[in-house]
């Protein structure tokens, strides 16, 4: 029986990882990733495992090439959007975060982070009411998640509810779920 293409990548996959085990970031196991995926683009452990790789190497640039590669063949990884999302906005490239999250969002609706970092962005971009929608969208995804809660809260406050803001603020706080960090900046708010 002849070999698919999908049995050629999964053996250049397996050959990758057998690679990673022996020699860890070693360039040979990123050539392999490489060919499985020009073998099939849309074979999602190897992209997984060379996206984990490219992230923690710390090389930004490729790691956007291979999330975008992989989206424009899977549109549907709404985690590839979001990684995405976020090395741009950690790269200071907010119009470009907000652009990913914006053509990705159809596939997103029941992804309560992902409606909280589209959130995050907007409110970074000073487009307050389109924040206060995002985070509305992931507390009623997610109600027991204190982030969603505290970046509604802010949301809120910076459109000028403060009533509203208020009662999102308390709410943060008591689902229990807030890092010190955000508890912190949720009272510092309630305060002022």
């Amino acid at each position: 029986m002849p070999e698919t293409p999908h049995d050629r990548a999964m053996a250049e996959l397996a050959v990758a990882e057998q690679l990673q085990e022996q020699a860890g970031m070693d360039a040979d196991v990123d050539a392999h990733l490489r060919t499985a995926l020009q073998i099939e683009p849309t074979c999602v452990p190897a992209r997984q495992l060379l996206l984990r790789r490219l992230a923690k190497a710390q090389r930004w640039d490729e790691l956007v090439d291979a999330l975008q590669q992989g989206l424009a063949v899977s549109p549907g990884q709404v985690s590839w959007a979001l990684s995405l999302a976020r090395v741009q906005y950690e790269q200071g490239k907010l119009g470009s975060a907000d652009g990913t999250l914006a053509q990705y969002q159809s596939f997103a609706d029941s992804s309560a982070e992902f409606a909280d970092f589209a959130g995050h962005v907007k409110l970074k971009l000073g487009q307050n009411a389109q924040a206060v929608a995002q985070f509305q969208r992931a507390v009623r995804l997610e109600p027991h998640d204190g982030r969603g809660w505290l970046g509604l809260g802010l949301a809120l406050e910076a459109a000028g509810h403060r009533a509203e803001s208020q009662e999102a603020l308390q709410r943060s706080l008591a689902v229990g779920t807030l890092s010190r960090d955000l508890a912190d900046l949720a009272i510092r708010h309630l305060q002022h």
